[in-house]
């Protein structure tokens, strides 16, 4: 038969255990609180909304900056075409002097030597028409 002396010791001790593990379970409960009251999100809540907002600035401005040089570039690429095109038009052409001529039903004359005297032409420059006859053949 048990010693009931041992019995109770042995209840005592296993109580005692229990006891202290509770207690440091609860101290390290009450150490996490603390640290987590700690953090300065917790004194003060809106500093994470701050420093969201200040990355979320951060990017937009990187962006805009970003946007803005693409469009840069391609300003200069479309003004750059821009003046290649003018440059090969035949407005550009007649700019430097030189003209269009067509026959009076608006062919354009190519050869001025199957022009034959007396025919009209219509003579178009830079700025403005002009109406003319063959006064001889070559």
């Amino acid at each position: 038969m048990p010693d009931i002396e041992q019995e109770i010791a042995d209840i005592n001790k296993i109580r005692d255990r229990i006891y202290r593990r509770l207690v440091s379970t609860i101290d390290y409960e009450l150490n996490q609180i603390s640290q987590l009251r700690n953090r300065p999100v917790m004194k003060d809540p809106s500093v994470m909304v701050k420093v969201r907002a200040e990355e979320l600035n951060a990017l937009r401005d990187r962006s805009h900056r970003g946007f803005k040089a693409l469009l840069d570039i391609e300003k200069k690429e479309i003004k750059g075409v821009i003046a290649h095109l003018r440059s090969l038009s035949p407005q550009s052409t007649m700019d430097r002097g030189y003209s269009v001529v067509q026959s009076d039903d608006g062919k354009i004359v190519r050869d001025a030597t199957k022009l034959k005297a007396g025919a009209v032409l219509r003579i178009r420059a830079a700025k403005g028409e002009a109406r003319a006859s063959v006064v001889a053949e070559e």
